[in-house]
């Protein structure tokens, strides 16, 4: 039982009148803007815009998840993580978790349930989507960038919640806080074995 009341915080949007400081030109963008204080002053403030991603949870045959393990220039060192990446221009979070699906694992799901989705902080205008990808199979080759090297692999459903989640390395791990929080393990494990989830607000 949760002792104190959930707070619904809201995406965090640019002010109108935000002055652009910096731009890396198509990832990041960081803007100042003056903020009225309480007192009645006013103080410069900063915020962060993202470009939003999408991952999803590949799930095969009922049975297994497909997980990824990385290693990306620039990176400190290689890391477990979910098949998804940056959404591009015009592009839904959805359409952009399928892509990612066939580009990262050579696979593609045509059943695709947005499962959660979290905003990286009050300072920073992101959001990133999470799907569970169902009856994932397989299409070709990856499709990798130049700055990633990638291994697809299978685990069960079981080591995925059991293990994976509460593994150091893994990247996603805001998902594991998310899932202790709203599932039993046992849920879980239901969950993306049945194909039956219904997002809950």
């Amino acid at each position: 039982m949760i002792k104190f009341p959930m707070i619904n915080r809201p995406r965090t949007v640019i002010p109108d009148d935000a002055k652009l400081v910096y731009d890396s030109g198509s990832i990041l963008k960081t803007y100042e803007y003056e903020q009225a204080q309480f007192d009645g002053t006013a103080r410069k403030y900063a915020l962060g815009w993202l470009r939003d991603s999408a991952f999803c949870i590949p799930v095969k045959n009922e049975r297994s998840v497909i997980m990824l393990e990385q290693e990306q220039a620039g990176a400190a060192a290689p890391f477990y993580g979910l098949p998804g990446g940056f959404v591009d221009d015009g592009e839904e979070h959805e359409g952009a978790a399928k892509r990612e699906l066939v580009e990262e694992t050579g696979h593609k799901s045509d059943t695709l349930i947005h499962f959660i989705e979290h905003n990286k902080s009050d300072k920073i205008a992101n959001t990133e989507s999470i799907f569970i990808a169902y009856d994932c199979e397989r299409v070709g080759a990856q499709k990798l960038d130049a700055a990633e090297k990638i291994k697809a692999f299978e685990i069960s459903i079981r080591e995925f919640i059991c293990d994976m989640l509460v593994h150091p390395d893994f990247r996603e791990k805001w998902i594991m806080q998310y899932l202790a929080l709203r599932f039993s393990r046992k849920k879980l494990i239901n969950i993306l074995k049945e194909n039956k989830f219904t997002k809950q607000r």
